[in-house]
């Protein structure tokens, strides 16, 4: 059985609280989804945030209302 695992990309309030997570993307590549992410109209992922989920996986205090979050999961999850 194959078993390959995508990121899916939350976007959060301030605190990453698990009430506000929404969905934003699920990806197998987490870069262009930072691209992706970088590119969009309301809420744009800003650069500072963009390298911190590149180091950390998720963005903290950048003081625009909202966060990131990865989580990489297996594919299997994701589609029950």
């Amino acid at each position: 059985r194959y078993n390959m695992n995508v990121f899916v990309i939350y976007k959060t309030d301030d605190w990453h609280s698990t009430k506000s997570r929404e969905i934003a993307m699920v990806t197998k590549n987490k870069k262009k989804a930072i691209k992706a992410l970088k590119g969009l109209a309301n809420h744009p992922m800003t650069e500072e945030q963009a390298e911190q989920l590149e180091k950390m996986n998720q963005s903290q205090c950048n003081d625009v209302g909202y966060e990131w979050e990865f989580e990489e999961v297996p594919l299997s999850e994701v589609l029950l």
